[in-house]
């Protein structure tokens, strides 16, 4: 229960594995606060994974219950690249968030890069989320791979409202 107002950047985790490092990591934000954050891009909440070079990252992340509103760019923004025979597997489970209001990005933006023989596999549940007014689309899930990537995702969507962005819905 964390109260991260008026920053650059309200949360900010990136993580990156190269050269045959494994890591395993599990976030887990629950009922906090991440609002009028006024910094550049993707001023709520960021998660990035770089994985090259024969690295590994196993991530589990999970939000429950998080108010992300009125952050200058985008809401809760999460971000992965994988490359050179890297490997991504990755948990992602979004569960009654309130993200409203966030200028010049996306509520929620979900987006896979796989290239050069990378590997990524997600499993995405976005269950009871409210995600309105946003300047951009309201949920996002962008993929692109390209020279022998490979990209193998699940996505479950329930029960959430989204309405009134300025962009897509979904």
């Amino acid at each position: 229960d964390n109260e991260i107002k008026s920053n650059c950047v309200g949360l900010v985790v990136n993580l990156d594995a190269v050269y045959g490092c494994e890591i395993d990591q599990t976030i887990i934000l629950n009922n906090n606060d991440i609002s009028v954050n006024t910094g550049g891009d993707n001023t709520g909440v960021v998660i990035n994974t770089q994985v090259s070079s024969y690295g590994s990252i196993n991530q589990a992340v999970t939000m429950t219950g998080n108010t992300v509103n009125n952050n200058y760019s985008g809401g809760i923004n999460i971000r992965n690249n994988t490359s050179s025979f890297g490997t991504q597997n990755q948990t992602l489970t979004l569960n009654d968030n309130t993200v409203n209001d966030n200028g010049y990005g996306d509520g929620i933006e979900i987006s896979n890069t796989a290239y050069s023989n990378g590997t990524q596999n997600q499993d995405i549940a976005l269950t009871g989320n409210t995600v309105n007014y946003n300047y951009s689309n309201g949920i996002s899930i962008r993929n692109n791979s390209g020279y022998s990537g490979s990209q193998n995702q699940t996505i479950t969507l329930s029960d959430n409202t989204v309405s009134d962005n300025d962009g897509d819905g979904i």
